[in-house]
């Protein structure tokens, strides 16, 4: 194995010994659009099928505009095997899979199978859930803004600003 003059800068940048280490996160930072959509997905009270394990509980959520998902749709969530990419596509963009720990305080921890998440590490059915089990509460802002409202982005990329419908 070979390290490159690349790797060692960035090791040292990272280095929690340095004057100025670039800190490394590990938790995705939630900001008012997350809060706002999770407190938002929450109020529409989609059906969700729970199964319990051990240390975590496995939420089944129905995806974009459906509000109910039945057992055997998620049966075939969980044993669906396929050879063509729309048989993929109509079980695995039809729900989606939320795995959250037991302990309350380990809420950010949360995994979401949607493509929010997976870009992101962090998308509203995880913030709602939450909501929802009253593991977090909101912050007061991201419950002034109504279901349906546009968001546009403000000069730093975050979506703080709305527009009426």
């Amino acid at each position: 194995m070979t390290y490159t003059d690349d790797s060692i800068t960035t090791s040292k940048e990272r280095s929690p010994s340095r004057v100025n280490a670039k800190k490394f996160e590990h938790q995705p930072t939630l900001t008012l659009s997350y809060w706002t959509d999770g407190y938002n997905w929450a109020k529409q009270n989609k059906e969700v099928i729970s199964i319990p394990q051990s240390d975590k509980i496995i939420y089944y959520l129905p995806a974009g505009e459906e509000t109910t998902i039945s057992e055997k749709e998620v049966k075939r969530y969980d044993n669906c095997r396929f050879n063509l990419f729309d048989t993929y596509k109509s079980v695995y963009f039809k729900i989606w899979c939320l795995c959250l720990s037991n302990n309350p305080e380990e809420w950010r921890t949360a995994t979401c199978t949607c493509p929010s998440f997976l870009k992101s590490y962090v998308c509203k059915h995880i913030v709602g859930m939450c909501i929802r089990l009253k593991y977090c509460k909101p912050p007061p802002e991201a419950k002034n803004v109504a279901i349906g409202r546009d968001k546009i982005p403000n000069n730093d990329g975050n979506f703080s600003h709305f527009s009426a419908n």
